[in-house]
């Protein structure tokens, strides 16, 4: 009797096992027979295949024995993270969007799915254009590129950086992913910008880590020009080396000011003063971080009275709120992180539960 699975946050895989064939629907499910192989495909070109399971990932669909650094994996990714819809996070608060993104790179879809099928016809249309152009074996990422760059243009998409895939596959093999550039209101009609991570677990509610500096939310700090792509991949590019190489290497990212020289050697912190994703969220946390007024991309000035604070409070209710939130939620972090935290505590918001300020 068939069974029904997920393919974490990514719509409109064809997929076919057995007899049982479809395509994934907008909420990632596919139908697999227990214990039967599933080969999953983007229009013509087939991705892979593995055994059918609750909760399937990009990763899955890549050969036992094979690393998810090889040519073959990462193009894999590439072409899925680039022009699949991923990560629409609730009908109810989003439509669609597209995860792992620098930006909110968003389709105008209601919540009827209509829209969301046609658009899936037609990224499957426009692939199979340049089916013969795809070569997901090559060693060489430009040979992917150049058709993808096509198909991108085509469907109005901004394809991703190689070095954005790697961090889209490192996140996952350890059990999480992120949701990038999201706009909260503030009280005073403007809005603060946060990512948030969450464990790969479709449906699940979790306690939540809220974090605040004014250094900026992006391995190793700051953050790029949403507009500027060149930015955009220069901050993916900082990320993946802060994860793949040592302390000797300088990360090439724009100037911000007079910390930059330390900053782009230091190992200490994924994102200054705020806690480590990978050594939270794989354990079950999601985690939340917030840039305020004047830092990175959220716009307005910094040390307005009382603006912090009240901002602050705010993204704690949010969190507080979310689907993917069990209602729990504690500020953590350190230095700036830390002072941030005591006036928050003593407004109360909904659902913060103790706050963390260390080396305060």
């Amino acid at each position: 009797m068939a069974t029904t699975g997920i393919f974490v946050d990514v719509v409109g895989l064809s997929y076919s096992s057995e007899g049982i064939k479809g395509t994934t629907s907008a909420e990632f499910e596919y139908s697999y027979n227990p214990g039967a192989q599933v080969t999953f495909s983007i229009g013509e070109i087939v991705l892979g295949q593995c055994k059918g399971r609750a909760i399937t990932t990009i990763s899955d669909v890549i050969p036992n024995g094979v690393s998810i650094y090889h040519p073959r994996s990462v193009n894999l990714a590439h072409g899925c993270c680039s022009v699949c819809p991923l990560g629409r996070v609730s009908k109810i608060q989003f439509a669609l969007t597209i995860t792992y993104v620098s930006g909110s790179i968003a389709f105008d879809f209601s919540t009827d799915d209509s829209n969301l099928l046609t658009h899936l016809w037609q990224v499957q249309a426009v692939i199979n254009q340049h089916k013969d152009e795809i070569n997901l074996d090559s060693d060489n990422y430009d040979d992917l590129d150049r058709p993808l760059n096509k198909i991108c243009d085509i469907l109005g998409l901004r394809p991703k950086s190689v070095h954005h895939t790697r961090n889209h596959l490192r996140r996952e093999i350890a059990g999480f992913k992120v949701l990038r550039d999201f706009q909260i209101p503030s009280q005073d009609g403007g809005y603060v910008l946060v990512d948030f991570y969450l464990p790969l677990q479709p449906k699940g509610r979790f306690p939540v880590l809220l974090s605040c500096t004014i250094y900026g939310r992006r391995v190793p700090w700051g953050g790029p020009d949403l507009n500027d792509d060149e930015e955009i991949v220069a901050f993916e590019r900082a990320e993946d080396e802060w994860h793949s190489t040592g302390v000797d290497t300088d990360l090439q990212i724009p100037d911000r000011g007079p910390w930059s020289t330390y900053f782009r050697t230091q190992r200490g912190f994924e994102s200054i003063a705020s806690f480590n994703t990978f050594s939270y969220v794989p354990k079950g946390y999601a985690m939340v971080k917030m840039d305020p007024k004047g830092v990175s991309e959220t716009p307005g000035k910094r040390w307005e009275p009382g603006q912090l604070a009240g901002d602050f409070y705010t993204v704690c209710e949010w969190c507080a709120d979310q689907p993917w939130s069990n209602g729990n939620v504690a500020l953590v972090g350190n230095s700036y992180g830390a002072n941030t935290q005591w006036a928050v505590a003593g407004l109360r918001p909904k659902g913060l539960k103790c706050f963390v300020p260390y080396a305060s």
